[in-house]
């Protein structure tokens, strides 16, 4: 009996052996699955642990194979023989030093989970963050060109700017956008600019105007007026030319007067920049921070046509996402959320790879103007 009973404890040893192997193996798989380089140092340790458990577990586990190959190679263990067999304090010593090592295993295991429940978190809180810088860097963009009173003033208009209200921007014409088969061209046409407006002026006013009589002047108003010495214009600032220099100092300037709130002079320049530097690589960017100038300061409208402007001519340029998502943007502050949808779904159809910021825009954009 005394020979049964200590066979069945070693069968009980070695199964006990073999779920600590186990055990250590898929720990092992855990912490080579966890690419944690911040963590190496740490896990160091652990590994050398766990290695050193696992030569201990493999060889107390051949000990015990080859005792219980030579006990069921022997006759049954008589009472007179029983004196060979292991102890009782010596079989409880080796459950006991198992028992030690799975609860190592186990507490190395928590370890481990515990460590990607770590990066787990961390990963959700960098996300977090990346959306609020986000949407901190639309509120400033936003708030730019606000004083501190709260109340946006409208900046005054700049004759030297080609890009005017009552004009499409340069390259597109009103029957272009109409033949365009595309979500975008479709944001485009509902924004194109209003035909026979000049200003605040409709043309039809003008034209009355100088098909009228001219008014006389009386002879004494003429005799006033000539005695009175005629008082010179206002004189009017230079506006803001490019510098000479290569193309990338020249977009250093203008992004430069971007930088320090000029916005009306880095209007001009970044208009002469994608003039003159039309075929540049920079001029995908030039063309996304001159829809800046006008995004800040509330211009939506031109910030649209400026947008797609940019777009149509630069779809390859890395700001074209952006491009994109600031026209969406600005067609939604015109109140024309069927246009900003669409401009969002072609951003997500025609970039799918768009940086995590980029989509994170989109997501709260396109809730914000209530797309399906």
């Amino acid at each position: 009996m005394n020979g049964y009973r200590v066979s069945g404890i070693r069968r009980a040893l070695i199964n006990r052996c073999q779920r600590a192997v186990l055990g250590i193996a898929c720990a092992a798989a855990l912490i080579v699955l966890s690419d944690v380089p911040a963590n190496a140092q740490d896990t160091g340790p652990l590994m050398d642990r766990l290695e050193r458990l696992e030569r201990d577990i493999r060889t107390l586990n051949i000990q015990l194979s080859r005792g219980a190959d030579a006990a069921g190679a022997k006759t049954p263990i008589s009472a007179a023989t029983s004196t060979t067999a292991p102890s009782s304090a010596g079989v409880a010593r080796m459950i006991e030093r198992l028992d030690n090592l799975e609860e190592d295993l186990r507490n190395a295991t928590g370890g481990i989970e515990q460590i990607g429940h770590q990066i787990h978190q961390m990963s959700e809180r960098l996300e977090k963050l990346v959306g609020d810088v986000d949407f901190r860097l639309n509120t400033l963009e936003t708030k730019a060109g606000i004083s501190g009173g709260g109340t946006a003033t409208a900046p005054p208009p700049i004759a030297a700017a080609p890009v005017t209200g009552a004009s499409a921007p340069t390259g597109i014409q009103a029957s272009d956008l109409a033949t365009q088969e595309n979500p975008a061209a479709t944001a485009a046409q509902a924004v194109s600019a209003k035909p026979g407006s000049l200003g605040t002026v409709s043309a039809k006013a003008v034209k009355e105007v100088q098909s009228a009589s001219p008014v006389q002047p009386s002879p004494t108003a003429s005799a006033t007026a000539a005695a009175q010495p005629v008082a010179p214009p206002p004189a009017v600032p230079a506006p803001a030319s490019l510098p000479a220099g290569t193309v990338k100092e020249r977009y250093t300037y203008a992004l430069n007067l971007l930088r320090q709130t000029n916005y009306d002079q880095a209007e001009i320049a970044l208009q002469a920049f994608v003039k003159a530097h039309g075929d540049s690589a920079l001029a995908g960017h030039a063309f996304y921070w001159l829809g800046e100038t006008y995004y800040v300061r509330a211009d939506y409208e031109q910030a649209a046509q400026v947008f797609f402007e940019g777009y149509q001519t630069k779809p390859k340029s890395a700001k074209a996402p952006d491009m994109l998502l600031k026209l969406g943007m600005a067609l939604s502050h015109l109140k024309k959320p069927k246009e900003a949808c669409a401009t969002f779904g072609k951003l997500v159809q025609d970039f799918p790879q768009a940086t995590t910021r980029i989509n994170s825009a989109i997501q709260r954009e396109r809730k914000r103007a209530g797309c399906r």
